[in-house]
């Protein structure tokens, strides 16, 4: 009891981290280092150039790997979309975690662990392959927001994996119980 409550707790506050993290804490790279107002903290370094126009300064992010268009009045980086999918996955995740605490059927238990081990494989693969981020590693996400999202993602893996072999370790189907 004690176990579900401790756990679904962490799971809870990783979820929490992966959803709010890239928004608050790490960030991703700013929207506006696709427009012509962007600071030295945003995606791209070059966009301070006041000699340039806003389509050079769209194209010449788009080089950098922020994924500018230069239709757009402004664009978002890759790593922006990429930070509004973790907010659904770590929701997600977070849910999964209060229904830990609050049901306390071993087999309720064990498909809680089954959706946020798979719900932790989304979270890594999202900002690694499926969505991806901006092309340079000097990028604000490349820096910050991926290993923080790596890390997150990765504890959630090895803990709902962990849980889940001690799970089944320890389960005993109702209709093969020895001491009928």
């Amino acid at each position: 009891m004690k176990k579900n409550i401790i756990f679904g707790v962490i799971i809870t506050v990783l979820g929490l981290l992966a959803a709010l993290g890239p928004q608050y804490l790490f960030k991703v790279c700013n929207p506006s280092a696709m427009s012509h107002n962007a600071s030295s903290d945003d995606c791209c370094d070059n966009t301070h150039d006041n000699d340039k126009s806003g389509a050079e300064i769209t194209a010449s992010n788009s080089s950098c790997g922020c994924g500018g268009n230069s239709n757009a009045a402004m664009s978002y980086p890759k790593c922006h979309w990429t930070a509004q999918a973790e907010i659904g996955l770590g929701f997600l995740i977070a849910a999964l975690g209060l229904c830990m605490i609050v049901f306390n059927s071993m087999q309720t238990q064990l498909g809680l662990l089954i959706g946020v081990f798979f719900s932790s494989i989304i979270v890594l693969f999202i900002p690694h392959g499926l969505i991806g981020g901006c092309d340079m590693m000097s990028m604000t996400c490349r820096r910050a927001a991926f290993p923080a999202i790596t890390i997150i993602g990765s504890i959630l893996f090895i803990i709902s994996a962990l849980l889940f072999i001690n799970s089944i370790k320890c389960y005993t189907p109702p209709h093969e119980n020895k001491h009928q």
